[in-house]
């Protein structure tokens, strides 16, 4: 996962007729190396970002921090182009020189130098959402806006706009098959309800699925081997349709 939900989980095992609780041990790998952000009018720290890649880990909030040892030791990336009360809204790795970041109001920006240095690739909207590695690493699919994407060929042809059919864009991913997904929401007469779009040449054209899962899905994982396999995270938090946060899966 890129962007995270920080969730207090139990397991309750069944065995033998009784019900028990088994705690889940976590270890904390890097105390304290996101600076503070600022809150919501509800005094709740709402932003963070993170992407791993092999043994690279890329995080940030307010700054931005770097692992290549899988969490043992961390740098702090001094150059990178986030001052609070800016923060980063989604980061991505290529490889372990090559990063993404886009942040809520500086813009979208890449390195190729393990974030020595960095270029800005473009100004982006206050509510941007989603950056992406297009399966290579001059090719960046975005989400800029609530509505509009861009996948940004810096070698190429690049395509942005709107999709049709949809009322709001929230993450971008790429299938086992190369394809660009995009999941977001429509409103139809019964209500808002979450839908997929799907470009298998880089952004040219978009198929759209329209489902009947709640909308407020920030965040979706594609399986890297089938792409028919995806899992929707539904925070139910920006637009409550129910009491309930939940975890769907889709095979087909």
């Amino acid at each position: 996962m890129k962007r995270f939900l920080i969730l207090s989980i139990a397991f309750l095992l069944l065995s033998g007729g009784e019900v028990c609780a088994q705690q889940m041990k976590w270890k904390l790998l890097a105390p304290r190396i996101l600076k503070q952000g600022f809150l919501d009018p509800n005094g709740v720290f709402e932003f963070g970002a993170i992407d791993v890649k092999g043994k690279t880990i890329l995080a940030g909030w307010t700054n931005v921090v770097l692992s290549t040892d899988e969490g043992t030791t961390w740098t702090n990336l001094v150059n990178a182009p986030v001052t609070a009360p800016d923060y980063v809204y989604d980061v991505d790795i290529y490889d372990d020189n090559t990063f993404a970041l886009i942040t809520n109001e500086s813009g979208a920006f890449l390195t190729s130098d393990r974030g020595v240095s960095w270029t800005k690739l473009m100004d982006v909207f206050p509510s941007a959402h989603s950056i992406e590695f297009d399966g290579a690493p001059d090719r960046i699919a975005m989400i800029i806006s609530d509505v509009d994407y861009v996948i940004l060929n810096l070698n190429g042809p690049t395509f942005s706009g709107q999709i049709a059919g949809t009322s709001v864009l929230s993450d971008i991913q790429i299938d086992a098959s190369g394809a660009l997904r995009i999941i977001g929401y429509y409103s139809d007469v019964t209500g808002l309800h979450a839908c997929f779009a799907t470009s298998p040449d880089h952004g040219a054209s978009w198929t759209l699925n329209k489902t009947t899962l709640p909308c407020d899905n920030y965040t979706f994982i594609t399986d890297p081997v089938d792409a028919n396999l995806m899992t929707v995270i539904n925070e139910d938090w920006a637009v409550l349709q129910n009491l309930f946060s939940e975890i769907y899966q889709t095979t087909d």
